[in-house]
C-alpha cells in the first residue's frame, strides 16, 4: 500500500482497483445524494407547473371579462341605452340591457369562463368572469375559481 488509505495506490494489476475504496463508510452515499437532489428538482418543477396553471386560469378569466365587457358595451352603444336614463326603466331599455348581458354571457362562455356578474350603469358595463381551477391548482390559489372584473363603456 503506497498511500494513506487503502485503494490510494495501484492495485494488483498496476491500475486503480475499484474494489478497494478510500473510505469504506462511503459505500452508496452518492446514490442517496443523487436521489435527494432529483426529488428536490422534481418538487420544484411540480410547484412551477401548478403555479403556472393558476396564473393561466387568472389570465383566461381576465381575457374573458375584458372581451365580455367590450361586447356588452358594444350592444349598449348600438342600442343607445343609457344616454339619458330616466328614473323608471322602459321595457326597451330593459331589453337592451338583457341583450348586453346576454352578449357578455355568450362571450365568457366562448372563452371557457362563466359570467358571475353583469352590471350596467348608464353606458358603463361592469363584468365579472370566473374560470374554474384544476384540482391541483387549488393548492396554490385560494378558492375554486380564478376571477376577474372588467369595465367598458363611456361614463
Amino acid at each position: 500500500m503506497t498511500g494513506r488509505y487503502a485503494g490510494d495506490g495501484p492495485g494488483p494489476s498496476g491500475g486503480f482497483d475499484p474494489s478497494r475504496r478510500r473510505h469504506p463508510t462511503d459505500r452508496g452515499s452518492a446514490s442517496l445524494w443523487v436521489l435527494g437532489f432529483a426529488i428536490v428538482v422534481w418538487v420544484a418543477a411540480a410547484s412551477v407547473v401548478v403555479g403556472a396553471g393558476a396564473v393561466a386560469a387568472r389570465h383566461r378569466a381576465a381575457a374573458a371579462a375584458d372581451l365580455a365587457a367590450l361586447a356588452a358595451a358594444s350592444v349598449l352603444a348600438d342600442s343607445a341605452v343609457g344616454i339619458t336614463v330616466p328614473v323608471a326603466t322602459t321595457s326597451a331599455q330593459a331589453d337592451s340591457r338583457s341583450a348586453a348581458c346576454g352578449a357578455a354571457a355568450s362571450v365568457t362562455s366562448a372563452n371557457g369562463a362563466r359570467l358571475v356578474r353583469c352590471d350596467i350603469e348608464g353606458q358603463r358595463v361592469v363584468v365579472e368572469a370566473a374560470v374554474a381551477l384544476t384540482a391541483i391548482a387549488r393548492f396554490v390559489a385560494p378558492g375554486n375559481a380564478a376571477d376577474a372584473v372588467a369595465r367598458a363603456g363611456s361614463g
